[in-house]
């Protein structure tokens, strides 16, 4: 193995541990301490790591935990594409963040020249910034940094990542953003010790991502996980974002619902996710009607998704669920349907609110550990 090679495994054990001595190091890579110490110091003294802190010693001197330099790395500007907005931040490689800015818009807006001004302006304020994490809804070629396709914004075969990296002459990396979504999972949340999990995003549209035997998967074409179009009810009247009716995304999203409880409260003025938490809190019946319908068809699609992958985990995401009594209706529907013998667990990410700033961050993250070209870039090797 080249020794650039070897430099991203230990970073990557480095950080999926969140910090680990020499010695448990030696013993995940199946190294001596000997060993393994002359390339920690090789590290060290390119300042990719660094010795962050004592662990609890078991008699004798305390064990050096080691971590990543996230100032030899640089700063990461995520940029996080939603079907509404279009969030700015400004993290570390640890996923610390800085600074964020939620830009709405709208389908009137001219979303390059807002980006483009936007970008221009952080990258002079900080130059600290390395690299520039786009993560956007719709299918994503992430290995050419294309959008493929997104309905949202209407864009087909777009090449962000050459486009910015010659605009602005700093590396950039490209993902859909449920994928990223799983990277978080896998990098900083609840599935960092889980081979086999699904991350599911039930938002303004339906994402689903699929972490298998330990990579994350792509699917020919990398149009794997796109569950939001599998029709569920082909005698639906509900037109999905495709042209299809009755998919699962136009029968489950938040946008749908919300455009079915407009029909149902015509006079109620502006209904949003807050005044459905509200009434789900004061046990509105009329809504609570709809919401059980759609805990059913949410859980023909978590079936299918348990029969045919059967992952320890599926993680949950999306505003509905900050009210705790929709992911204990979910699971008590799922656990009706399923076989015993299919033990997954359903589980709300712990990233509701800042999921967008930790998927970009991870995104990066993956990337420096599994593009060599890349790590060179930043790091200027």
């Amino acid at each position: 193995m080249r020794k650039i090679n070897f430099f991203q495994k230990i970073m990557k054990v480095i950080i999926n541990c969140d910090g680990i001595t020499k010695k448990d190091l030696a013993k995940e890579l199946d190294f001596t301490t000997a060993g393994i110490t002359k390339i920690v110091n090789e590290l060290i003294e390119l300042k990719l790591i660094k010795e962050k802190t004592y662990a609890e010693s078991t008699g004798g001197r305390k064990p050096i935990i080691l971590g990543l330099n996230e100032k030899k790395i640089g700063e990461i500007l995520g940029v996080n594409l939603a079907p509404k907005s279009i969030e700015l931040s400004i993290s570390d490689i640890n996923g610390k963040n800085f600074r964020s800015n939620i830009i709405n818009i709208d389908e009137k807006m001219n979303i390059f020249v807002i980006l483009e001004k936007n970008i221009e302006k952080l990258l002079k304020e900080n130059p600290k910034i390395k690299i520039i994490s786009f993560v956007l809804n719709g299918l994503v070629d992430s290995q050419n940094g294309i959008s493929i396709f997104s309905p949202h914004y209407n864009w087909k075969n777009l090449n962000l990542k050459k486009y910015y990296e010659e605009k602005f002459n700093i590396p950039v990396v490209v993902e859909n953003d449920v994928r990223a979504m799983a990277l978080a999972e896998k990098i900083f949340g609840n599935c960092k010790k889980n081979k086999d999990f699904v991350v599911l995003n039930i938002s303004e549209g339906i994402g689903c991502s699929l972490y298998i035997n330990d990579i994350l998967y792509y699917g020919s074409g990398f149009i794997s996980g796109e569950i939001g179009h599998i029709v569920i009810d082909k005698n639906s009247n509900q037109r999905c974002s495709c042209g299809r009716y009755g998919c699962f995304e136009s029968e489950i999203s938040t946008l749908s619902l919300i455009n079915k409880l407009k029909i149902i409260f015509p006079n109620e003025g502006h209904i949003n996710m807050a005044w459905i938490i509200e009434n789900i809190k004061s046990k509105n019946l009329e809504v609570l009607k709809v919401i059980d319908e759609v805990i059913k068809k949410m859980t023909i699609g978590i079936d299918m998704i348990i029969s045919i992958i059967n992952p320890e985990k599926i993680m949950i995401v999306g505003e509905l669920f900050k009210e705790k009594i929709m992911l204990k209706k979910l699971i008590k529907n799922v656990g009706e349907v399923v076989l015993e013998e299919q033990k997954c667990e359903i589980i709300k990410s712990k990233f509701q609110e800042n999921i967008g700033i930790y998927s970009a961050v991870a995104l990066v993250n993956y990337n420096i550990f599994t593009d060599e070209k890349l790590l060179k870039k930043i790091l200027k090797f």
